[in-house]
């Protein structure tokens, strides 16, 4: 059937092994009370734009698969998360909040990573802008003026020529050492998860890091490291995180609506430890040069595209995802915790009316940082499912240590809205 659709090799072990809160909230503060009616109209044209992101989720009995969801895409009056492939979102796996002035994104994470999230939302916040405001310009927004074009829905990732005879990868570089882990490490007591929004002034951030000759994304993802080892500083395990690396111009797929993302992984180990601070700024992002560099990323995506498409030859559902869960298992004691940085808005013309731009996502570690810029801010939401503040502390710390400024804007404690994949009323057929 035209309508069905299989699960792709970028999504799919996003999709079998999802966790907790699969779900991604893109909270956008403007400059003044959002008008619900002029929302939902938006929410229906970006609907429109994105027809290929309009589905639903169906457990089969042997595999997970897409089908073509012709029903409205919802809006809702508040701010709590909408609760994603359900009767009252109308199975999608998208939906728009709003609450005073503020926007929601609630995206699930399995079939979009935070670039064709933000694609999407800068279309939402066109449609809106440009009604409320007039003077929204299209720039390089994908309106419904712009063809789909064939790269959109296409997985660059199954597009790659696999070997004759497929073996599954090692799943850990022999040179990869157990991370720091907070609870089982540092003793911290597992809690409800916490987004610490600070928000850094971006001039002031940006001038700091080109004096070091890094990147906003390196700075924090080195600053980060340096808090756990500040409270841990003779630990075996050194404090590791990944750093997220968006694949599509390594694939030549810019504008792909799947899951393409490559992880570099920093290791603050004893070497690291012992340099001076600007070595260690020019160490991380020599090793992001490394992990980013279209060779490096090509052959991660090759290696997805093999466990996948092994896997897919399993008959047993069940099976399935015992594999998949046990192989993320297998990595989460090699991570202490992830980085991601989407990157500057790049639309002017909206930006003025944006006062605060936060992705609130819970990550497969135990800390996970979400980083966005706009109107001279970099919005950075802290993330831990963890009672004891010492770590988002230190993080601080290290700001402070550095005489970056900085201001603890909220704490937002994740809302049930957000459950699990097991909470979820899917459909099964």
């Amino acid at each position: 059937m035209d309508n069905i659709k299989q699960i792709t090799a970028g999504d799919y072990t996003s999709v079998y092994s999802c966790v907790d809160y699969p779900n991604v909230r893109i909270c956008v503060r403007l400059d003044e009370k959002v008008d619900g009616d002029l929302l939902s109209e938006a929410t229906q044209k970006t609907a429109e734009r994105y027809p290929y992101f309009c589905v639903k989720l169906i457990r089969g009995e042997k595999e997970y698969y897409l089908e073509d969801n012709p029903l409205p895409v919802k809006t809702f009056n508040q701010n709590t998360s909408a609760a994603l492939q359900t009767e009252e979102t109308n199975y999608h796996v998208w939906a728009v909040c709003y609450y005073d002035d503020f926007i929601y994104f609630d995206v699930f994470h399995g079939l979009a990573d935070g670039n064709h999230m933000f694609r999407m939302l800068s279309t939402l916040l066109y449609y809106y802008m440009s009604e409320k405001y007039g003077d929204a310009m299209a720039e390089d927004i994908l309106t419904l003026e712009v063809p789909i074009a064939d790269e959109e829905p296409t997985d660059p990732i199954d597009e790659l020529e696999l070997p004759e005879t497929l073996s599954m990868p090692e799943r850990q570089d022999p040179e990869h050492h157990p991370a720091f882990k907070c609870i089982e490490d540092g003793k911290a007591e597992a809690g409800e998860h916490v987004f610490y929004d600070i928000a850094i002034p971006e001039a002031e951030f940006v001038r700091f890091t080109s004096e070091y000759d890094s990147t906003p994304g390196n700075m924090i993802t080195l600053l980060a490291a340096r808090a756990f080892d500040s409270l841990f500083p003779n630990s075996d395990k050194p404090p590791v995180g990944n750093y997220f690396i968006n694949g599509r111009a390594m694939l030549g797929a810019k504008n792909t609506q799947h899951n393409c993302f490559a992880m570099a992984r920093m290791e603050y180990d004893r070497t690291v430890k012992a340099m001076d601070f600007r070595e260690q700024c020019r160490f991380y992002r020599e090793k992001t040069r490394f992990y980013a560099s279209p060779e490096f990323v090509r052959n991660y995506m090759l290696s997805l595209a093999i466990r996948v498409n092994m896997l897919r030859q399993i008959s047993s559902m069940d099976v399935r995802e015992q594999m998949i869960n046990g192989v993320m298992a297998s990595i989460k004691p090699f991570i202490t915790y992830g980085v991601s940085y989407v990157g500057k808005w790049k639309y002017a013309s909206m930006e003025k009316h944006i006062k605060e731009l936060w992705s609130h996502v819970v990550g497969r570690s135990e800390i996970s940082i979400e980083m966005n810029a706009v109107s001279g801010n970099i919005f950075v939401s802290y993330q831990q499912g963890i009672k004891d503040e010492i770590y988002v502390k230190a993080f601080m710390e290290q700001l402070d240590s550095f005489n970056i400024p900085y201001k603890l804007v909220r704490k937002v404690t994740i809302d049930t809205g957000r459950g699990s994949l097991s909470q979820r009323q899917y459909l099964v057929r």
